[in-house]
């Protein structure tokens, strides 16, 4: 009985708030997530989501909450503003490293309507999000693949509880790993047949390092923007030696979330 309750619930709850989340709607928003967190612990197979209207001055679009990781991304992207760059003209071609359920992908088409968005995203589970996110959208490319320095295959963990931290670098949370295609960025702007990217977003929880090697062609973008765990590196790796790769390219500006961790964007 109380399972076809929960879900009732499931497809019937619906929350609509306004983008810039004045204090009612952030109410709704937190009870919203309640009501997920509550129902996964009582029946924890079930796969629970809450779809959420979001409306800003221009545009209607909706996204399925389904996990805490959601909320911090969606804090991330849209309150906190992380990957806000101020370009000299609109992206036409942006590639979204490490997209997980869609949020940074929604966020960039609704800045940028026009361009055509490459995401890349290894965990099969997210893989499945993404899509199911980001469906209301033209011109967003799929790709169930981990970037790394070689195109071959790796061991992927999977995080069960926040898909946020899944990675190739092995945690102490409850999970398990998958071993899963990876393609290095020189592979695929060959295959794909481009010539130039205008906008990389990566966050790769600790793959930087193998992304931009030795022959990495930082000739072919123009702007970056991402998030850097020197902490779930494998090895020792000072910021600044980290960083002089890219000052030989670009200017780079950093904000630090933590001694091992900040964000870098990155203009020619």
């Amino acid at each position: 009985m109380f399972y076809k309750i929960i879900e009732k619930i499931k497809f019937n709850y619906k929350v609509s708030f306004n983008f810039g989340l004045n204090f009612f709607y952030k109410i709704k928003f937190f009870l919203s997530l309640f009501l997920i967190s509550i129902s996964k612990k009582i029946v924890p197979k079930i796969n629970y989501s809450i779809k959420l209207i979001l409306r800003n001055d221009k545009s209607v679009f909706s996204f399925y909450l389904s996990d805490i990781s959601d909320l911090g991304a969606f804090t991330e992207i849209f309150i906190n503003k992380e990957y806000e760059v101020n370009l000299s003209k609109d992206p036409g071609i942006i590639f979204d490293l490490g997209s997980n359920s869609g949020l940074s992908v929604i966020y960039f088409k609704l800045k940028y309507p026009n361009s055509k968005i490459f995401a890349f995203e290894p965990n099969p589970f997210a893989f499945e999000k993404l899509k199911k996110n980001t469906a209301q959208f033209s011109d967003v490319f799929y790709y169930n693949v981990a970037i790394s320095d070689l195109d071959g295959s790796d061991k992927f963990y999977v995080c069960d509880v926040d898909s946020l931290s899944s990675s190739f670098v092995k945690r102490k949370t409850k999970g398990h790993y998958l071993e899963v295609k990876t393609r290095s960025i020189g592979s695929l702007i060959k295959e794909l047949g481009l010539d130039r990217i205008d906008l990389m977003k990566f966050d790769v929880e600790g793959a930087e390092f193998k992304i931009f090697n030795n022959d990495f062609p930082f000739d072919l973008f123009d702007s970056m923007i991402g998030e850097v765990h020197l902490d779930l590196i494998d090895f020792n790796i000072d910021k600044q030696e980290f960083l002089s790769k890219f000052k030989q390219f670009y200017n780079v500006n950093i904000f630090d979330i933590s001694n091992k961790r900040f964000v870098l964007k990155i203009e020619k």
